[in-house]
């Protein structure tokens, strides 16, 4: 019995022969001649005959970005040799030319798939098309299905939002990590991209109990309760919060956090991302520089306390300057303009965040007690 070998990630490999891959869901024609012949045999009494007894395998479920395989065994209940070769494929993939296999009569070949699921939907489906010389079964298609499953998800999903918060004020939610295939999931520990912000949360997990687990998510996980109490001078956060884990699979999980705490202070600008919290400077080309303008608005107490200096600016090559305060016209609300440099011929540097430097940052001390600091994180890279 021979043996070929088909990697499913569309790239098609094979001892003697390779097989067309396909993703059926794409519908996408290779241009590859289906009815081309694999050999012309001559008329007699004793044909080839093509037989595979489960051309189709479901391998139940897997989990997202792991690889399994299957092999499939072709046989010869013909009376002359029986020709194989690669079909079309309906995925963009790079096929090996390789020669055609020949099964002798009473014999058998192996046919070995190997996928990898990497999908966003829970079902997968991938078929591999052989074309054979046996008049009436052409071709053969070989399929693979089954369900996807991620090996860890949050219920609820997406990002933990702590809407408008209030200084001094707990607040509290709570996440569920399930594991989908794993029995016995851990949460080992944790840590936060913005480790100043420890001082206000509390983080707390558990195992939930068996009678509390749903099946349709997993097999067993861990409830994560989140606890916030802020001071007012946190206004607008975000961090993301890593869970370690026992899964050999996903040692670590993220979770984004973030919210506001109301606190009179608002900014606003161009290339201000509020979502993050930072201001984008992109890339700076090194011989002009770059200049950004930012706008503080100052509301209730902010409005009447605040006396706003920049204190410090990280790295110490960027330069930030303060402008007049002007109340706006209905006097709600007092505007502050922010100019942040980043001069001509600095030094090339990258600040793009914890795998890219970190962030640049301005302070600027409201020189109120309530209110505290004013962190600008600065995101930008000088080539």
């Amino acid at each position: 019995m021979k043996t070929s070998l088909l990697i499913a990630g569309c790239v098609v490999l094979g001892l003697g022969f390779g097989i067309g891959l396909a993703m059926s869901q794409f519908g996408i024609s290779s241009g590859y001649d289906n009815q081309r012949a694999v050999g012309t045999a001559t008329p007699n009494e004793h044909p080839p005959q093509a037989y595979v007894e489960n051309p189709t395998y479901d391998f139940g479920s897997m989990e997202v970005d792991t690889t399994l395989q299957h092999t499939f065994v072709i046989e010869n209940r013909g009376g002359s040799d029986l020709l194989l070769r690669s079909g079309g494929t309906t995925c963009k993939c790079t096929m090996s030319e390789l020669d055609e296999e020949r099964v002798p009569p009473g014999e058998s070949t192996e046919i070995k798939l190997e996928w990898k699921a990497q999908t966003s939907g829970p079902r997968f489906r991938q078929t591999a098309t052989i074309i054979t010389n046996d008049a009436h079964n052409g071709e053969i298609t070989l399929t693979v299905e089954g369900d996807v499953r991620f090996s860890m998800q949050a219920y609820p999903q997406g990002e933990i939002v702590f809407a408008t918060l209030h200084a001094h004020e707990e607040a509290q939610q709570e996440v569920d990590l399930y594991a989908s295939l794993m029995e016995g999931l851990e949460v080992t520990g944790y840590t936060l991209s913005r480790p100043e912000l420890s001082e206000y949360l509390a983080i707390s997990y558990v195992p939930l109990p068996a009678d509390q687990l749903d099946p349709e998510k997993g097999k067993s996980a861990v409830r994560i309760t989140i606890a916030i109490t802020p001071e007012q001078q946190l206004g607008n956060f975000r961090t993301v919060l890593t869970l370690e884990t026992n899964h050999p699979e996903r040692p670590q999980f993220d979770l984004v956090l973030r919210g506001n705490v109301d606190r009179g202070i608002t900014i606003f600008g161009k290339d201000w991302l509020e979502k993050y919290e930072l201001l984008d400077m992109r890339t700076v080309p090194r011989a002009s520089g770059a200049s950004h303008e930012l706008t503080i608005w100052l509301r209730g107490p902010a409005r009447e306390n605040a006396r706003l200096e920049v204190v410090s600016c990280e790295p110490e090559f960027v330069e930030a300057t303060l402008g007049t305060p002007e109340p706006t016209s209905n006097g709600s609300a007092v505007r502050v303009p922010l100019q942040i440099v980043i001069p001509p011929n600095t030094e090339p540097t990258i600040r793009l965040g914890n795998d890219g430097g970190g962030y640049g940052n301005v302070v600027i001390d409201t020189h109120d007690e309530e209110l505290g600091q004013i962190r600008i994180p600065l995101r930008f890279a000088v080539k």
